[in-house]
């Protein structure tokens, strides 16, 4: 049987379900209150301390005036597996396990990269119905065992869960935020395609959100839609486009990184319409399909709002 430790989280977690067990390790209380009274908590984010250089020859310390970045919470669970005894295995339930709850957590000392959330539900929109939790994780533990001959699957998922969660990151500028969630998409269709045995390649690079779509019975969004415009680049509105700018040119909405907002100061679009928003809710449907979340309300609900969804299993 293989157990881990992990956090950081703030409420007793407690069920079995399967070879799976959570149970709540003792000091929750103290733990919780060492972290929410902390001098680097606001509005439920925990960010960096700042980051202290000690000097070998006088043995002072000095505070740099930037954050150390990489940082660690205290564990405050554990997990355990009564079939398996593979490290990596309870790794990726743990994280898969953060997306259910929608909060960071890690088994690491320094798992937590420049900010993480000390509230469960601030990385997605999802409101489980019907204890449904311990459901979803039973699914992830299938899903890794149906996956087990191709380890890249496990990994990519994890790396679409941490590029979702780092594109919520407060201090984030929108170009930074654009980059974490196309990330998360192309992570997608690379997970997806191992997983389906699909070409990779085929249909080109501006497909590949539509065909996730479409995979998953969504209607493809207008920034998404591979139909072809007159207009080339950024100013097509689509998402690839932004995409090509940003990475190939540096340039975000026609200006060098970090000087622009999404859509431009400039732009004629609708000024109450938040596409980086409607990214992050997409990225987090697909991520229900893709693991088997097989909650169709969920998936084809609305994307256009931070209004929370209801998920059963």
């Amino acid at each position: 049987m293989a157990e881990m430790k992990f956090g950081y989280f703030p409420e007793p977690l407690d069920f079995t379900i399967g070879d799976l067990s959570v149970a709540t390790l003792p000091g929750l209380d103290a733990q919780r209150a060492d972290v929410t009274q902390s001098e680097g908590v606001e509005d439920d984010w925990c960010f960096a301390p700042l980051a202290k250089v000690h000097d070998i020859m006088t043995g002072d310390v000095r505070t740099r005036p930037a954050s150390g970045r990489v940082f660690g919470l205290p564990k405050t669970h554990t997990l355990s597996h009564r079939a398996s005894d593979d490290v990596e295995h309870l790794r990726f339930i743990v994280w898969m396990l953060g997306f259910i709850y929608g909060i960071r957590l890690t088994e690491s000392e320094a798992g937590f990269l420049d900010a993480t959330p000390i509230k469960p539900g601030k990385l997605h929109d999802v409101v489980w119905l019907g204890n449904s939790e311990p459901k979803a994780l039973g699914i992830v533990d299938a899903y890794w065992h149906k996956h087990a001959a191709n380890p890249r699957i496990a990994k990519g998922l994890m790396g679409i869960v941490h590029s979702l969660f780092l594109s919520e990151t407060p201090t984030l500028l929108d170009f930074e935020r654009f980059i974490y969630l196309y990330t998360a998409f192309d992570g997608c269709h690379a997970v997806w395609c191992a997983m389906t045995r699909a070409n990779p390649l085929a249909g080109g690079h501006s497909k590949r959100i539509a065909n996730l779509c479409s995979a998953f019975k969504r209607s493809i969004p207008d920034w998404a839609d591979p139909t072809p415009n007159t207009v080339s680049g950024v100013r097509s509105g689509k998402v690839f486009g932004v995409r090509n700018d940003t990475l190939h040119d540096g340039l975000f909405f026609d200006e060098p990184w970090g000087f622009q907002i999404y859509g431009g100061i400039a732009s004629s679009g609708d000024p109450n319409r938040n596409i980086l928003l409607e990214m992050r809710c997409l990225v987090c449907r697909l991520v229900f399909g893709i693991v088997g979340f097989n909650d169709p309300d969920y998936i084809l609900s609305p994307i256009d709002t931070r209004q929370q969804h209801g998920a059963k299993l």
